[in-house]
């Protein structure tokens, strides 16, 4: 079988070893070490990245006793070769992992809640078949936290199979031989094939980033470590960002913004009751007996414009016509009639106008390439 490097030391990174097999396997190859730092794809994490004698290794997968590496060139049997493990990989997954050990131990006491899947990719997600309150995972992530600051030894051992039947640990399996256990001192004992840190300090910090509604339960979305610094830093900079343009503090950018969305509010109030009310002014300027009209308004929004059409073409005996833009990026419309079958105009009006659009037979939208002259042309009485 393959000697697990990461198992006596998941800080290794570099290692030399020697080439048992290479079998070519579709446009891969099957390389196969007498030992090996390289994580397999394994424990909800995806293999590590590296390269064997400057190949890069682009798959780690277990089968049987045996680690494989797919590479996408040989490696010639029986050389030795040196491995390399992206270092800044492993490390953003040991933190995260062992991150999610704490955060899952804990939930487990407290709660009796089960991990029920775990994705270390570019999210981290970790799913449990319960719900929780934000002030739930306030209280955990504050106990992870402190767990870390202990700086706790983490053992990694292989229990006879009498040891293991005396032991209470978490698993999502029902395992008998081989079982492999992370322990945190003092607070979590897990199987887990994958690496971790040496002490909890190392995982830096562990932080509950959102959580939402999952199959029943809930999906925690986590970050630790370096990730998490990084996470921080963004939301730093967009915080300092928002503090400039809006003149605030710091620590106020919540009130600034809400003052800022409570004045929006009142001037898309203040500007719905301005376009009631031109809309009103526009429909008693319609002279009896109008057969067409077109309103060409480049400040009005959809809404305003479906609304004032609606109105338009209650006056009208032909087609209330509607156009928001300008000559140099074309016009979007909405047409109205009580008289005419736009639903049939509608493929004259497009090619006429150079446009594109439809709907029922009282009204269609669209967008014309046309100009203001053209447009004010074709539906002139």
């Amino acid at each position: 079988m393959t000697k697990k490097i990461f198992d006596e030391d998941s800080h290794i990174c570099e290692f030399e070893a020697l080439v048992k097999s290479c079998e070519k396997a579709d446009i891969r190859y099957r390389i196969i070490l007498d030992k090996t730092a390289f994580f397999f794809e394994g424990g909800g994490q995806s293999c590590d990245k590296g390269t064997l004698g400057g190949t890069e290794v682009v798959d780690v997968q277990e089968e049987g006793e045996e680690i494989v590496h797919y590479t996408l060139a040989p490696i010639e049997v029986g050389s030795k070769v040196m491995g390399k493990i992206d270092p800044d990989n492993r490390l953003r997954c040991i933190q995260h992992h062992s991150g999610e050990h704490i955060l899952s131990g804990l939930i487990h006491e407290k709660f009796g809640y089960d991990n029920i899947g775990f994705h270390l990719g570019e999210q981290v997600t970790m799913d449990f078949n319960g719900s929780f309150t934000r002030k739930d995972l306030d209280e955990i992530e504050d106990l992870a936290n402190k767990i870390i600051a202990e700086n706790v030894k983490v053992n990694i051992k292989y229990p006879s199979p009498e040891e293991l039947k005396s032991l209470s640990y978490r698993s999502k399996l029902d395992l008998e031989e081989n079982v492999r256990i992370v322990e945190f001192e003092g607070y979590d004992v897990c199987a887990c094939c994958a690496p971790h840190v040496n002490y909890s300090g190392e995982i830096g910090l562990v932080k509950i980033v959102s959580f939402e509604k999952y199959k029943g339960g809930t999906r925690l979305y986590i970050l630790a470590g370096l990730d998490a610094l990084k996470d921080y830093r963004n939301l730093q900079k967009n915080n300092n960002e928002t503090v400039a343009l809006l003149s605030a503090k710091t620590d106020e950018t919540a009130l600034a913004v809400k003052k800022l969305k409570d004045d929006y509010d009142s001037l898309k109030a203040q500007k719905d009751e301005l376009f009631e009310e031109l809309i009103a002014y526009k429909i008693k300027a319609i002279e009896e007996g109008r057969k067409n009209i077109v309103f060409m308004e480049a400040h009005f929004n959809n809404i305003a414009l479906r609304k004032l059409i609606n109105e338009a073409m209650k006056k009208v005996s032909g087609i209330a016509a509607g156009f928001i833009g300008d000559d140099k990026n074309g016009y979007n419309y909405i047409l109205g009639s009580e008289n005419v079958d736009l639903k049939e105009k509608a493929k004259d009006i497009n090619e006429s106008l150079k446009g594109r659009g439809g709907g029922s037979k009282t009204m269609i939208s669209g967008s014309v390439k046309a100009s203001k002259d053209e447009i004010i042309k074709y539906f002139a009485d």
